[in-house]
């Protein structure tokens, strides 16, 4: 690593980059320091512990800042530092202004205190330019910049509930948690419902939803729709929020009665061929699912047009709300409750609407037959 470890300048102050990297072999079993630095994100409790702006890397443990700050970024201002940042391009080209969090000494000797404003110039050659990106990239992966946008939207639910936060800005205003999360869950609830993961109406086989095997079936059984560990069951379908595997065509068809050989081939290529956007599978679709509804898979996770217009039918009730007065901390609490029944009525009306056009839309796709009477005439 001798492009990493300079004689002079700001990493040299007892060669702390050597130690670190030596350090990092002993990722998870170094137990004397703070577990809060052992972890591999940095995310907002990081930042609040320390995890600043520093461009010299001051502090002998991290190495992240040092990073950051050859990348030329603000960490005051970003609680992830991604490669993929709209902002850095900007940044990079034109240079900006920030405001010091702790207090430094830059590579001129010029002390900057805490509070102060500061420039960081921009990029005067491609050198520099391509040295930035090199080093944004490896204050990404130290950090799990990029990483921590897939975890925290990498379901449905947690796609919708950002839709959500963004529409209805109102919601902010509400300040107890437990009012916000009755209203928000008025959404939430019938949305997650409609997702197709779970069969509210099959409580006997753990809300197993139809034409789907059980998880955690027995080994070699030739029924899967009964599970042999209900608890792990119940905490996939609920917890982790998946579906499980498409059953075999009989066994199907017994849970689909109008289900044909066309449309299970069909779902089939869809769930294992299928490669969807950009040939990586994260987003895919078809307009005929195993019961013949038009769908669309986020990582794999089912989103049909029940479940978007119980989130469209959500937001119609909570900006109704919004109008009303209703989200806000002030006034008696049965305001928060009745915006909380605007908003759940709107949730079920929208995703009632979405269901009775699935219906409509596999009716359609259904295969015509003759009736008895035409194919004896013909």
């Amino acid at each position: 690593m001798a492009g990493f470890t300079e004689r002079r300048g700001p990493l040299s102050t007892g060669n702390p980059v050597r130690r670190i990297l030596k350090d990092l072999s002993n990722l998870g079993m170094a137990y004397d320091d703070m577990i809060i630095r052992n972890s591999r994100a940095v995310g907002f409790t990081e930042n609040q512990m320390g995890y600043t702006f520093n461009p010299m890397g001051s502090d002998a443990d991290d190495m992240y800042s040092a990073f950051a700050a050859l990348s030329l970024t603000d960490t005051t201002l970003k609680k992830n530092i991604s490669i993929f940042d709209k902002d850095y391009y900007g940044q990079a080209t034109k240079g900006y202004t920030g405001r010091a969090k702790v207090g430094f000494t830059d590579r001129t000797g010029r002390k900057v205190g805490k509070g102060q404003k500061y420039n960081v110039a921009a990029m005067k050659n491609p050198a520099e330019f391509l040295g930035a990106y090199g080093a944004r990239l490896t204050t990404d992966i130290l950090s799990d910049g990029t990483r921590q946008f897939y975890w925290r939207y990498n379901h449905p639910l947690a796609i919708g509930q950002k839709i959500v936060e963004e529409a209805v800005p109102q919601l902010g205003d509400v300040k107890s948690p437990l009012q916000r999360a009755l209203i928000t869950g008025a959404v939430g609830a019938p949305t997650a419902a409609s997702l197709g993961i779970f069969d509210v109406t099959n409580p006997g086989e753990l809300f197993r939803p139809k034409g789907y095997a059980q998880a955690y079936a027995e080994k070699g059984s030739p029924d899967r729709r009964q599970t042999a560990e209900p608890g792990m069951e119940l905490f996939d379908r609920f917890f982790l929020g998946r579906r499980g595997r498409p059953l075999k065509y009989e066994t199907a068809k017994q849970d689909i009665p109008s289900l044909t050989p066309q449309r299970y081939a069909s779902a089939m290529r869809s769930q294992y061929q299928d490669r969807g956007v950009l040939g990586m599978g994260l987003l895919k679709g078809t307009a005929e699912n195993i019961e013949g509804y038009p769908e669309i898979r986020v990582v794999g996770f089912p989103v049909g047009l029940q479940a978007v217009g119980a989130t469209a039918g959500g937001i119609a009730g909570l900006k109704t709300s919004a109008g009303k007065k209703l989200l806000t901390s002030k006034g008696p609490r049965s305001q928060r409750f009745k915006a909380a029944g605007i908003t759940l009525a709107g949730a079920l009306g929208g995703g009632a609407a979405g269901k009775t056009l699935n219906m409509a839309i596999a009716s359609a796709n259904r295969p015509k037959y003759l009736t008895t009477s035409d194919y004896m005439q013909g």
